[in-house]
């Protein structure tokens, strides 16, 4: 199986709570070709999410409440947690829609070599980490920079 980013980029490690019914109900608007961007600014409570058909020159920019983590805090300095992630949407989408079947809220943390969404719920715990596909790869256009570039 190809790994999931073509190229990501972050400034530094951060994790999201997400409600997976709320992103379900978003993923609705989505296309089958649509590439996903998500951002998040830091102090933020909200993660923005845009769609983008470059065949159809279509973009859904939809905006979503971040859920409080419950979490020992870590023990980090002051830090910008800035990160933009770009991926097929059919490919996040299945993949949210998978771990809303396990639980209701999605962790996802961003490192520098990969993102890892997880879920726990009365069943137990699933954990998906991507990484960044090849340079060369044409299978998408899957990325995470700078959410300033967004």
């Amino acid at each position: 199986r190809n790994k999931a980013f073509e190229s990501f980029k972050v400034q530094k490690e951060m994790s999201l709570g997400l409600s997976m019914d709320h992103l379900s109900k978003i993923f609705r608007v989505c296309g089958n070709d649509d590439q996903l961007s998500l951002r998040v600014e830091a102090g933020q409570e909200t993660i923005f999410l845009a769609f983008e058909d470059e065949k159809a020159k279509t973009d859904k920019l939809a905006e979503l409440k971040l859920m409080e983590l419950e979490q020992e805090p870590l023990g980090i300095g002051d830090m910008d947690y800035d990160a933009t992630i770009k991926m097929p949407c059919a490919e996040f989408q299945k993949m949210t829609r998978d771990l809303g079947q396990i639980g209701e809220t999605v962790t996802i943390r961003v490192s520098k070599d990969s993102v890892r969404f997880s879920v726990t719920g009365d069943l137990g715990t699933v954990e998906i980490v991507q990484r960044p596909r090849n340079e060369g790869s044409d299978s998408g256009a899957d990325r995470v920079t700078n959410p300033k570039d967004f």
